[in-house]
């Protein structure tokens, strides 16, 4: 079983399903492509139970927020080297696209700011 709260945790939706994001920026549990489906990612449950993450080598510290008046959720994580922010948002495109048809999401970007990460 996960060691993060799950009141720590962020949720993305597209009506139709949603994914759970830990405090660093990891989805660890999502169902496709309806709520009542079998999981896809479910790391909430068991550490080998899949999740997905796009994080920097080593240590770092997390930030999020959603975006103004949006489901946008915005993830910061931080070294000393510099800082990587993605955003990523679940409702759009058709319900069974989202998440493995990139295209349908309405907003998604990785970008690394200010010096170079690893």
């Amino acid at each position: 079983m996960s060691g993060t709260a799950i009141g720590r945790y962020a949720i993305i939706s597209d009506c139709h399903s949603a994914a759970l994001v830990s405090s660093a920026g990891s989805i660890d549990w999502l169902c496709r492509p309806r709520f009542d489906s079998a999981s896809l990612f479910a790391r909430l449950l068991d550490e080998s139970g899949g999740h997905f993450s796009i994080a920097p080598a080593g240590e770092f510290s997390a930030t999020r927020r959603y975006l103004d008046r949006t489901m946008v959720l915005e993830t910061a994580l931080e070294r000393a080297q510099g800082v990587v922010r993605d955003a990523i948002e679940g409702a759009g495109g058709s319900a069974s696209d989202w998440l493995f048809d990139w295209t349908s999401v309405k907003a998604a970007r990785v970008e690394s700011l200010a010096r170079a990460t690893d």
